[in-house]
């Protein structure tokens, strides 16, 4: 982020620039340690991306895009519009196999 607009940022909210990097910094190490949590414990998980559930079943994210446009795979749609579909998609699918 340009130092101009991250110290304009932080004059509207009444902050100053070493504490918004300061905070940035904690999200990214909040980050990181979330994403060596799912790596090594991946139970913790609920839903896939369709390229993480394409990997799962062995196909092509856009088969998977398609598949739950068809009605065939369970999904829901995040706040960005992205298909979230839940594991327990891709343990249906590994008993149909």
């Amino acid at each position: 982020m340009a130092k101009r607009s991250l110290t304009k940022f932080g004059d509207a909210l009444g902050l100053n620039r070493s504490t918004i990097l300061r905070d940035i910094r904690e999200l990214d190490a909040i980050e990181a340690e979330y994403q060596r949590i799912m790596a090594i414990q991946p139970w913790l998980r609920r839903f896939y991306s369709t390229s993480e559930f394409a990997e799962e079943i062995g196909a092509e994210a856009e088969t998977v895009r398609r598949m739950c446009q068809d009605g065939l795979v369970k999904y829901e749609r995040d706040g960005s519009g992205y298909y979230r579909i839940p594991v327990s998609e891709a343990d249906r699918f590994r008993r149909e196999d």
